[in-house]
Order: C-alpha cells, then sequence, then structure tokens
C-alpha cells in the first residue's frame, strides 16, 4: 500500500459511502459503517474526521474493500494518491 502525504477519515467516510456503505451507529468511539447489499461493517474513529487516517486504519479499509470486491486495489492505491474515487472506479 502506497501513502499519500494525507488522507483525513473525512475522506474515508466519503469513500465508503460512494460504494453503498451507509451510516448504521454511532457513539463516542467509532463510527460503524454497513454496505447496503451486505452484512459488511467498517468501523472508523468518531473524532477527528479531518485528522488524518491511521495507517492501520487504511489497511483496514484497503483489506475490507480489495477483500470483499468493492473495489480493486489498484483504484485504492489511486484514492490514496488523489483523496477520491476516480469515475472510472464507481
Amino acid at each position: 500500500m502506497k501513502s499519500k502525504l494525507h488522507v483525513t477519515y473525512r475522506q474515508l467516510e466519503n469513500l465508503l459511502l460512494q460504494l453503498g456503505f451507509v451510516e448504521t451507529g454511532r457513539d463516542d468511539k467509532a463510527i460503524v459503517y454497513q454496505h447496503s447489499g451486505a452484512d459488511s461493517l467498517i468501523l472508523l474513529p468518531a473524532k477527528g474526521s479531518d485528522r488524518d487516517a491511521r495507517g492501520a486504519d487504511l489497511m483496514s479499509v484497503e483489506r475490507h474493500l480489495v477483500g470483499w470486491g468493492y473495489l480493486e486495489e489498484a483504484d485504492f492505491e489511486d484514492f490514496l494518491q488523489t483523496g477520491a474515487l476516480s469515475v472510472e472506479s464507481r
């Protein structure tokens, strides 16, 4: 996984929403996202949506999205470089 200088939690949230995930729960520590067509769940920290995402969280999201077929690895790498999902990936 290549890394860009900054990917924020807000950018990760936008990626998940573009891929069909919806927020299904929230507390003071975490936000739960579930894919509308499956039982797939992703958790992100609830605080600091404009903070840079931790490497461990980026790796977890990448493994989930690529492993479950929501996104190709190359498309996630592009996201890490630009902070946005390319039109061709949608």
